[in-house]
């Protein structure tokens, strides 16, 4: 397979996990609020539960009453993923993976604060606060990629390490490129009768 036909799958890839991550989100963020009222839970009682909710923050109840604030951040935090995304050092499927689920979560998001001037929240676990599948994509997209940073300074740093020592002359050929007035070896003299006088 080409480079160029390999980009191109791993590109529509991407696009493709974009577009799941953001109609998941949208269709159950539509089913809570058709047959749930705002502050009902499924099942009425438990750890976990489908809570309808919203909150006029970023994720998990953040910066409550921001809405444009937040709409902002999220448009600069999409342009500037897929304006960097290329230039990371990072294997592209893992790369893409989290980009994709990064931006379906924010696109998610974003269209409920266009729409609605607030989030749909519905996942309610234990004390934890409500959030939704937007926020569920956003910080394991998030996870991927630290991961990949974190582990990416370690698997490049042995390759560039051999790099550098093919590159580098062989040491006899410095040494003997530029050598100094002490290697040079003695002459022999020239006027060996005159070291023969006692």
């Amino acid at each position: 397979m080409t480079p160029n036909k390999r980009a191109w799958l791993y590109d529509l890839y991407l696009a493709a996990l974009i577009l799941l991550a953001f109609i998941l989100d949208q269709a159950t963020k539509g089913w809570v609020r058709g047959n749930l009222a705002l502050g009902e839970s499924l099942p009425p009682t438990g750890f976990f539960r489908i809570t309808h909710t919203y909150n006029t923050g970023s994720a998990f109840g953040l910066f409550p009453n921001q809405t444009l604030l937040l709409m902002m951040a999220s448009i600069a935090g999409i342009a500037i993923l897929l304006l960097y995304f290329r230039n990371l050092s990072i294997p592209p499927f893992w790369l893409r993976t989290s980009l994709g689920l990064q931006l379906g979560g924010a696109a998610g998001n974003l269209v409920d604060r266009i729409t609605l001037g607030r989030v749909t929240d519905f996942l309610d676990a234990g004390s934890w606060p409500v959030f939704n599948l937007a926020d569920s994509s956003i910080m394991i997209g998030i996870g991927i990629l630290a991961w990949c940073i974190w582990r990416s300074p370690k698997a490049t740093a042995k390759p560039k390490e051999e790099a550098k020592e093919q590159e580098a002359p062989p040491v006899a050929t410095v040494v003997g490129a530029s050598r100094g007035p002490a290697d040079v070896p003695p002459e022999s003299p020239q006027h060996p009768q005159a070291d023969r006088h006692g």
